[in-house]
């Protein structure tokens, strides 16, 4: 397995990832991405570098205006959630 270190407030933390299910979240992750882009396409840009910083918490306000990404996806697109 994979190790990475991130940030969680104040504390390091290490994330483990297992190579059997990071692909399939990734591909998650880019078709959420991909249907947010085609939604909200001011905000949200299937390329990196055209990505901008967005507010906190506005995975709350992604949920109510949606229906069809549920929340275990969307923490996929958005793992700082």
């Amino acid at each position: 397995m994979n190790t990475k270190c991130s940030l969680s407030g104040q504390r390091l933390q290490t994330v483990k990832h297992n190579p059997l299910t990071t692909k399939p979240r990734s591909d998650t992750a880019r078709a959420v991405i991909a249907k947010l882009a085609e939604r909200f396409s001011e905000c949200f840009f299937v390329y990196e570098r055209r990505r901008k910083p967005l507010k906190a918490g506005i995975h709350h306000n992604i949920l109510e205006a949606t229906d069809d990404i549920p929340a275990r996806e969307l923490t996929f697109a958005m793992p700082a959630i």
